[in-house]
C-alpha cells in the first residue's frame, strides 16, 4: 500500500468503528506491513494470517472484516473464499490486487468480495473499502473500476452511450443505477417506493436486455455503455 495516509486526526477521514476485528491475510510482507499500518491508525483490532489459515483464524476472532490479498497468479485465494463465507457471521471480504488482471479482479468479486482496490492506491481507499464493507456496500477503487471497464471505459464512442440509454427503461435506469451503488433489493425498494417482488423484476430486466449474468458483469457492461459512473 502507498505510505501517504491521512492524520490520525484527521475527522474527515472515513473510519470504521474502532476496535472491529480483523484478519489481514496474504503473504508474510502483505499482511504484516498492512496490519502495521492498520494498527498505527488504530482502527482495527487486527490478527494476521496465511491464504490458507484465513478462514479459521476469522472464525477464532469472529472477525468482521477480511483484507485478502490478491496476487497475479492463483495462490489459494479464491479457494479461500467459501469458507470464509460460510462462517456465522460471514466476514466482510475487502480485496487488495496486486498487479491482477481483469478476469481475476471478476473472479473474486464473483466469489463474495464486497469490496476491491489495489496495492498501489493509497490508504484513503482503504478506509473507504472499509466503510463500504462495514455499511454492505461495494467499492471498487477508480483503478479498478477502470480495468473492468477495460478500454471502453475511456474510449467509448457516443453510439454505444446512445444504445445503452435506449436499451433501458428510465425506471430501469434507476434500479441499475442503485444497484451499482451496493443497494439491496429491499432498499431499492424502499427509496422508490415499490415492492421487493418489482424491483427483482427490473434487475432480471435489466440483465436480459443487457446480456449478463452476474452482478459483476452488470457493473462492467453499464459502464462500457455509459449508463452509470463510478
Amino acid at each position: 500500500m502507498s505510505a501517504s495516509r491521512a492524520g490520525d486526526d484527521d475527522e474527515s477521514a472515513v473510519k470504521p468503528a474502532p476496535g472491529e476485528p480483523a484478519v489481514v491475510a496474504g503473504s508474510e510482507l502483505f499482511r504484516e506491513s498492512l496490519a502495521l499500518l492498520l494498527r498505527e491508525r488504530r482502527r482495527l483490532e487486527i490478527t494476521t494470517a496465511s491464504i490458507r489459515e484465513a478462514a479459521s483464524v476469522s472464525r477464532a476472532v469472529t472477525a468482521r472484516f477480511v483484507v485478502l490479498e490478491l496476487g497475479p497468479h492463483e495462490e489459494g485465494e479464491l479457494a479461500a473464499v467459501p469458507g470464509l463465507l460460510r462462517l456465522r457471521p460471514a466476514p466482510r471480504l475487502v480485496a487488495v490486487c496486486n498487479h491482477c488482471a481483469p478476469e481475476r479482479v471478476s473472479a473474486i468479486l464473483d466469489a463474495g468480495a464486497c469490496a476491491c482496490i489495489t496495492a498501489a492506491e493509497g490508504v484513503e481507499q482503504l478506509d473507504e473499502a472499509l466503510e463500504a464493507a462495514r455499511e454492505g456496500r461495494r467499492h471498487l477503487s477508480p483503478r479498478i473500476a477502470d480495468a473492468l471497464a477495460g478500454p471502453s471505459l475511456v474510449e467509448r464512442s457516443s453510439a454505444a452511450v446512445v444504445l445503452g440509454s435506449n436499451v433501458l427503461t428510465a425506471r430501469e435506469r434507476q434500479v441499475l443505477r442503485l444497484i451499482v451503488q451496493g443497494m439491496t433489493g429491499r432498499q431499492i425498494a424502499g427509496d422508490l417506493g415499490l415492492s421487493p417482488k418489482t424491483v427483482h423484476t427490473h434487475r432480471m430486466h435489466i440483465m436480459n436486455k443487457l446480456h449478463v449474468h452476474t452482478a459483476v458483469a452488470l457493473l462492467r457492461r453499464a459502464v462500457q455503455l455509459g449508463l452509470v459512473e463510478l
